[in-house]
């Protein structure tokens, strides 16, 4: 069972971990960094797709990017190596509970998956306080469930979601039924 605290000391799911040995693994990618801050800056919000092979730096440099700015972004790494992380309800609570403060919230993600959907839904729906991202790396590793659900939407201004994938020659734009207009490629090489 979760414990609920604040903001600065939210419950971070078991991928801390797996953060800490990337960054430890992270080197150069100045330009990439460069262009994850300046999508993060930009008022207008959207998705940021980061799309590369396996094995070329995706997790590494998100969670390069998540060490530099722990406090301020929410964050969800799907990753094998945490079985954990590959739950819906895992996913829902640990997001639901890192952006709560984007939103004014301090009472903890509670009740049934459903009532957890429903906060979401009702959280995306208006925008937050300031601009706000939110990190999910590796959408390919979700199976059994349909993670769509929490992307095809148009998000609203001061919202950024960054994505990363797998290059697998399929289009996930398509696969995961973004809004094509507020979606940026970002490919790693």
């Amino acid at each position: 069972m979760h414990n609920w605290r604040s903001r600065k000391g939210a419950m971070r799911h078991p991928d801390d971990g797996l953060i800490e040995e990337y960054t430890r693994l992270f080197a150069g990618r100045e330009t990439a960094s460069a262009e994850l801050e300046q999508f993060m800056a930009d008022p207008s919000g959207g998705y940021l797709l980061v799309k590369a092979g396996a094995g070329l730096g995706k997790t590494a440099l998100m969670a390069s990017l998540v060490a530099r700015h722990r406090n301020d972004l929410a964050y969800h790494f799907f990753s094998p190596r945490v079985s954990e992380s590959l739950q819906e309800t895992v996913f829902l609570r640990n997001i639901l509970e890192q952006m709560g403060s984007w939103y004014g919230l301090t009472d903890p993600p509670a009740g049934q998956p459903e009532d957890m959907r429903k906060r979401y839904d009702a959280l995306l729906g208006r925008s937050p306080q300031g601009n706000q991202t939110l990190i999910l790396d590796g959408l390919d590793e979700v199976t059994g469930w349909d993670l769509s659900r929490y992307l095809a939407r148009r998000l609203p201004s001061g919202l950024h979601f960054i994505l990363t994938v797998r290059d697998t020659g399929r289009d996930p734009v398509e696969d995961f039924a973004l809004p094509a207009d507020q979606v940026r490629a970002m490919p790693l090489v």
